[in-house]
């Protein structure tokens, strides 16, 4: 090996080295910034969501998958109870905690809302009619009114119950309201 061969190794291997304790400084720093929002962003996912995960006493109902296969727009556009519909994959951290508490949220709203579940390594359409790019990703459709709201990252049982309200009160409103980086996934 020369000696330009060599220092291009070396300058290889600090700038790895600098740019890994800088990334460990930037995630103790957010670890220890207290003020962080109780919504998180995948990219910042820790695995952890607080003291309700996991609740090991709290019941869960298993979701329906849809797919590429059995998805009919049609036919969910035609019921009248609200639809949740969870993006996620099997390797994904966030997910992972994701599904447990969306099974939470699907036996203390399932009365009153069909949940459903699109794993997206086994789904090539639904994700992309959707325009998902972040797992995982939850969809809250009122098929009545055509209204979609859209969240991104993982969220506690109670948090879909918030969200749950939010999408009553803007189909309340009657005008159809779909966030524009996410088409209807029922049009």
């Amino acid at each position: 090996m020369s000696t330009f061969e060599t220092l291009i190794a070396v300058s290889i291997v600090l700038g790895i080295v600098i740019a890994y304790f800088g990334w460990r400084k930037e995630r103790q720093a957010a670890k220890n910034d207290s003020s962080k929002a109780a919504w998180v962003d995948n990219d910042d996912f820790d695995e952890t969501v607080g003291e309700e995960f996991p609740n090991q006493t709290a019941s869960r109902v298993a979701l329906t998958d849809l797919d590429d296969e059995n998805f009919d727009p049609v036919k969910l556009s035609q019921g009248t109870k609200p639809i949740v519909v969870k993006f996620f994959t099997t390797w994904c951290p966030g997910c992972k905690t994701q599904g447990p508490l969306m099974e939470q949220a699907a036996a203390r709203f399932g009365a009153q809302v069909d949940f459903y579940q699109v794993d997206c390594d086994l789904s090539e359409k639904l994700p992309r009619k959707a325009k998902i790019d972040k797992i995982p990703t939850t969809l809250f459709i009122n098929p009545v009114t055509g209204t979609q709201l859209v969240h991104v990252g993982a969220m506690t049982a109670d948090q879909v119950g918030e969200m749950l309200k939010e999408l009553a009160v803007e189909s309340a409103k009657g005008a159809s309201a779909v966030d524009s980086a996410h088409p209807y996934l029922l049009g």
